[in-house]
């Protein structure tokens, strides 16, 4: 992984005050924080430390979803987009009894030996329809939506986007959501010809991007509050105790990345496991993470 230098730490925090201080004493913190749905055999349990459960982007996500019937959502790595498809699984199993959650880390062509994507979808919606059986009784009548991770993979397939994804939106029709990384592929005609990034076709008002738009404002990054609920929980595992404005300030410092969020907690978790600095004895810890390299 890239060493971040200490000018880059510094720019980061460049906007947190220096008497903001983390103070770490034994404290507790409401056990509803982990009463979370997410059972771990459940299939549509998301893998993730600290969840931050977004139900009101996953609410967003799928009133759009049901308005339009494909949605695109174009990120970078490490923001959370395959929680994201699990969470909204997760949704549509205990809400929408009339849908059927289909999840697919989308192969390319050869990784599938040229199966035709209609059979491949079709292989991989009856392997979901007997996961969901087991949390719900199954109903043969539900429409499928397609919740496709690494969606990029398929930009080779133009018929796939062209034909089945460009239909009018009608009930007997499934849905999709496909998950699209920026400069993966179809944006370089030297290194791909041929292959054009075709959730750039999609409308705008169909793409959920890194950021609010002009034109919509669904996005991936965290809110104040989804990042307050991530540290909150980082805090209470770590039994740490956090002094006032600390979430507005990561907030701020992260601009509301979830990957960056998780790496900074991760790093401050071993640097007070390692006893730095007296870090865990209430020194201040943005001061100090300010002033040293990350060594992650």
């Amino acid at each position: 992984m890239p060493v971040t230098t200490r000018s880059k730490s510094k720019r980061c925090f460049s906007s947190i005050a220096n008497d903001v201080e983390l103070y770490l004493s034994k404290t507790s913190y409401p056990q509803k924080l982990f009463d979370d749905h997410h059972d771990m055999t459940h299939p549509w349990n998301p893998v993730c430390d600290y969840l931050c459960e977004r139900q009101d982007l996953v609410t967003s996500i799928m009133q759009r979803l049901l308005d339009t019937r494909v949605l695109v959502i174009r990120a970078t790595p490490f923001v959370g987009k395959t929680v994201i498809l699990k969470l909204l699984g997760y949704h549509i199993v205990e809400e929408h009894r009339d849908l059927e959650p289909v999840y697919i880390e989308w192969k390319t062509m050869k990784q599938r030996n040229n199966l035709p994507f209609d059979k491949y979808l079709g292989n991989e919606a009856s392997k979901w329809q007997s996961k969901n059986s087991k949390v719900r009784p199954h109903n043969p009548a539900a429409r499928k939506v397609f919740l496709i991770d690494e969606a990029q993979n398929s930009y080779e397939d133009g018929e796939f986007w062209h034909q089945n994804l460009k239909n009018y939106n009608t009930r007997s029709q499934s849905l999709f959501v496909l998950v699209c990384l920026y400069g993966i592929s179809g944006i370089s005609a030297a290194h791909e010809p041929g292959i054009a990034s075709q959730a750039l076709l999609v409308d705008s008002f169909q793409r959920i991007e890194l950021r609010p738009s002009a034109n919509n404002n669904l996005h991936i990054l965290f809110t104040p509050k989804e990042t307050s609920v991530m540290v909150m929980k980082w805090a209470t595992v770590q039994n740490f105790q956090l002094e006032n404005g600390m979430f507005e300030y990561l907030h701020a410092a992260t601009n509301g990345h979830p990957g960056v969020l998780d790496m900074i907690l991760n790093y401050l978790k071993l640097c007070f496991t390692n006893g730095e600095s007296g870090i865990a004895h209430g020194s201040r810890a943005i001061a100090w993470l300010y002033s040293t390299e990350w060594r992650v």
